[in-house]
């Protein structure tokens, strides 16, 4: 009996204790580029290429932003975390107008705001890559490596805040997983990334 699951802790413990965890890495971008082609997620190696530049080895990722809307969505809510000083009402705001035009079925908004709190999360983790100057091949969008470098100056703060708003993405998260509402959900997250970023 295979169990796969994304969030092993939303197991309960009597069954993950008689389990056998193995974690698959993350695929390629060769793969992921040669899979967008094969699926028809794009028509071209061009875009294929830039598909798994930013899919960091998930196809499920890559078969999201094959969609335009969700590209964009992604793309406006990167801009939106390198901004210093930002409105986090507002952006919650945009931010749950846009996931519901998107889909109009709550699981699926739900899907989509979990993945958006993933590429905060990731944009985070670049973050603190980049302070530890670690490179990250699979790291083709800069956006986290040059919005850390403007905190070069605070390195000590600099850490402890990109924790603290990693730690924050991930709270979010596990109030998707408990049906929090939505809108309450992005308004608490975006006022607490505006205040600590």
């Amino acid at each position: 009996l295979f169990l796969i699951v994304a969030n092993p802790d939303a197991v309960l413990p009597t069954i993950r204790s008689r389990c056998q965890t193995v974690r698959f890495a993350p695929l390629s971008e060769a793969i992921v580029t040669a899979q967008a082609l094969t699926q028809g997620l794009v028509a071209t190696d061009e875009e294929a290429r830039r598909l798994a530049g930013v899919a960091g080895g998930s196809l499920a990722a890559a078969r999201r932003l094959a969609q335009p809307g969700l590209r964009e969505l992604r793309h406006d809510w990167l801009a939106e975390l390198q901004q210093r000083p930002w409105d986090g009402i507002v952006t919650a705001r945009k931010l749950t107008e846009r996931v519901e035009k998107l889909a109009q079925d709550t699981a699926e908004q739900r899907q989509i705001s979990h993945w958006l709190l993933e590429t905060a999360a990731e944009f985070y983790r670049g973050a603190l890559r980049s302070l530890a100057l670690v490179t990250d091949p699979r790291q083709a969008d800069l956006a986290a490596t040059n919005w850390a470098a403007s905190w070069r100056h605070d390195l000590d703060g600099a850490v402890d805040t990109f924790g603290e708003l990693l730690e924050r993405c991930q709270l979010a998260a596990r109030h998707i997983e408990q049906n929090v509402s939505l809108g309450l959900c992005w308004e608490a997250l975006c006022s607490d990334l505006a205040r600590l970023s």
